[in-house]
């Protein structure tokens, strides 16, 4: 059986005036007190934002929150979650830059952007990281914890030998006019854990620093 709608609470002689300000159709505005006849089309489609002139501004208030659909509290769900800080044990740092790509028809325009620049520390778990593991050390080496280790301040870098005893010669020529002539091997990069029993750790302590 359908439900049938209220009856019209109003004669259609009578002044009833608006418990708060509302807009109906067709652009009708009702301001909050306005009074109306019973008859007009604002009060026709919106008989429940208005009562029988006469009661005082508390009752209409009164009547007002009683006739109001009762609110849900809502538990607030944030949009975006805050980004949890990238550990040392997550994260690895970039010793080569990553190049991008170009925008299509760019390609005329020279190098490809970079995407990640040295220096940079990203979480392991990035796709960037998986894609590139040449650009890329890990912050902490395997086998070392806080309580073993400390961090280096600076890189870390050795002159080898070959097999005849005699320093590996640099054959770039830009490494060789900044460097020397002889090849240098990087042991450790300026942010990377080192254990604290290695001898550099003794011998220069001011080049490290103890973890949190």
């Amino acid at each position: 059986m359908a439900k049938q709608a209220p009856a019209f609470p109003f004669a259609d002689d009578e002044i009833v005036v608006a418990l708060d300000s509302f807009a109906t159709y067709p652009n009708i505005q009702v301001h909050k007190g306005a009074r109306l006849r019973a008859s007009h089309d604002a009060v026709r489609r919106n008989a429940g934002m208005l009562v029988k002139d006469g009661p005082s501004d508390a009752e209409m208030a009164t009547i007002y929150e009683q006739r109001r659909p009762p609110r849900e509290i809502t538990q607030h769900t944030p949009i975006t979650r805050e980004e949890e800080p990238l550990t040392d044990e997550d994260a690895v740092l970039c010793i080569r830059g990553v190049r991008g790509v170009h925008r299509d028809g760019d390609s005329h325009l020279g190098p490809r952007p970079l995407a990640v620049a040295v220096g940079v520390r990203l979480n392991k778990r990035e796709l960037v990281v998986k894609a590139n593991p040449d650009c890329f050390v890990p912050i902490v080496q395997d086998g070392l914890t806080r309580e073993t280790s400390v961090r280096a301040l600076t890189d870390n870098f050795i002159y080898q030998r070959n097999e005849d005893g005699v320093f590996i010669p640099e054959t770039d020529g830009a490494l060789r006019a900044q460097f020397g002539d002889f090849k240098r091997f990087q042991l450790w990069y300026a942010g990377q854990w080192i254990s604290r029993n290695h001898p550099d750790v003794h011998a220069h302590p001011e080049r490290f620093e103890i973890l949190r």
